[in-house]
């Protein structure tokens, strides 16, 4: 809990307000001002974020805290590969081609992708290939 804080001419705070980025669009929370704490929700994965608190009371907002930025985490991504193409070069081998995701749905860095192959009729082997860049 907040203890009793006072701004000018010693009016009680009576809720906080958090906003969430000070370019483009934006989301502001209002916390009451008893409270130290809150939680935004609804953010995008693999995104920096900057954050400020305003504290207000009935005279009106104070002054912002310092801005600070903070990165959520990554998540897997949210989009498939697109074009996906396949092609016999041989007798024994296949080339595989595709497109990345739509980078907005990325949630992070590409890192590598999961090719999957099998003889009809056989079980699924999957190989594990890292860094491999699609075709652009």
């Amino acid at each position: 809990m907040v203890e009793d804080v006072f701004l000018k001419h010693n009016s009680k705070i009576f809720m906080f307000l958090i906003v969430d980025s000070w370019q483009g669009p934006s989301q502001e929370i209002t916390v009451d001002g008893s409270e130290n704490k809150a939680t935004i929700d609804e953010l995008r994965p693999a995104t920096t974020y900057s954050v400020r608190v305003v504290a207000e009371n009935t005279l009106g907002p104070g002054a912002a805290s310092q801005e600070l930025h903070v990165r959520t985490d990554e998540e897997a991504p949210t989009g498939a590969p697109r074009r996906v193409a396949v092609e016999a070069v041989s007798s024994t081998q296949l080339t595989i081609s595709w497109e990345p995701p739509p980078e907005d749905r990325w949630n992070g860095i590409l890192r590598g992708h999961y090719i999957g192959h099998r003889e009809l009729g056989s079980v699924l082997e999957t190989s594990i290939i890292a860094n491999l860049r699609p075709r652009h």
